[in-house]
């Protein structure tokens, strides 16, 4: 029976992914670095510790990735602030109707604590949300399982009682690792993801129902 539904943030319930990448781009311009956006699909749903370690072994930055990590969370902060509502068009009213049904909810992420909250106090999500699990508290980030699975321990429900709903490769890696059912949500903005690991996909938000996901759930069971 489902017991909870565990949200990816970024490219999921807002979509601000063409954010994170503007940030990125900037700073590595700022530092005479010029890449495409494509450059960055790769790191997609993983932690920015994990990107910038990469960037600074590829490109022999001085910087400590921390404060790499630091400036970026500035910029994606500034931006989130000046960009207007960017939650992805049906998130709101899916999460309502999960409230409603008695469904609990998380939201689990690579992100900083610091710029989840932001994004809750933002768009007052704080009434649908049951807890937030950053990639910063736990000891692997995505693709691998342990930000589904702690989600899953603090709503005090097991893996198979929930569904995951993601829009990259790497978080549905997570998911399937976590023996998690997923959904798959194809966003434009979030860069060439095959969703190939998710059990269903959706090019709208607005296509699942409760329905489907009691379905997914069911389907472990039977």
């Amino acid at each position: 029976m489902l017991q909870a539904v565990l949200f990816d943030l970024d490219g999921t319930i807002i979509d601000s992914e063409p954010l994170h990448t503007e940030a990125v781009l900037r700073i590595l311009r700022e530092r005479s670095i010029h890449l495409k956006p494509s450059d960055l699909e790769k790191f997609i749903g993983i932690s920015s510790s994990i990107m910038w370690e990469e960037m600074q072994k590829s490109f022999g930055f001085l910087e400590s990735v921390d404060s790499l990590k630091a400036l970026q969370h500035r910029m994606n902060l500034e931006m989130l602030l000046e960009s207007g509502s960017i939650l992805i068009p049906g998130i709101l009213e899916l999460l309502k109707e999960l409230k409603t049904a008695g469904i609990r909810t998380a939201i689990a992420s690579s992100s900083s604590r610091a710029y989840i909250e932001a994004v809750v106090d933002e768009y007052s999500l704080e009434r649908y949300v049951d807890c937030i699990v950053s990639g910063e508290e736990v000891a692997r980030g995505k693709p691998n399982p342990d930000v589904f699975l702690r989600a899953a321990e603090l709503l005090g429900v097991e893996p198979e009682a929930c569904v995951v709903i993601e829009d990259s490769d790497n978080g549905l890696a997570a998911a399937r690792a976590a023996g998690i059912r997923s959904i798959g949500y194809r966003n434009p903005n979030s860069g060439r993801q095959s969703l190939a690991s998710a059990d269903r996909i959706v090019e709208d938000i607005r296509a699942i129902s409760l329905s489907m996901l009691e379905k997914l759930v069911d389907s472990v069971a039977a």
